[in-house]
């Protein structure tokens, strides 16, 4: 179903091979064909874990370094006491 393609590199320009198994793992996962060769996308991913993004542990959200983040500041909630007084106190019809 599936033959190689040669297809050429975005960043650098060098030609590269796509072959038929590559293909069929790209359409398998609806993947786009590559735009760049084997070279140029290692070379992006290490820029990429150089520069701080990560798409591991948090889910995907990177982006930014956590380190240099200032810590969430916390806010008390009302009591869990206080909100039953005033629900049960109104004179809306409990559902």
């Amino acid at each position: 179903m599936y033959s190689d393609k040669t297809l050429t590199c975005a960043d650098c320009g060098q030609e590269f091979i796509f072959t038929a198994s590559e293909q069929e793992f790209y359409a398998a996962r609806g993947f786009s064909e590559p735009r760049r060769c084997p070279t140029c996308r290692a070379a992006r991913k290490a820029q990429r874990n150089d520069s701080g993004y990560s798409s591991g542990s948090r889910g995907g959200y990177g982006g930014y370094d956590s380190g240099s983040r200032p810590p969430r500041e916390m806010f008390a909630g009302p009591n869990v006491l206080e909100v039953h007084e005033v629900m049960t106190s109104t004179d809306l019809p409990v559902t």
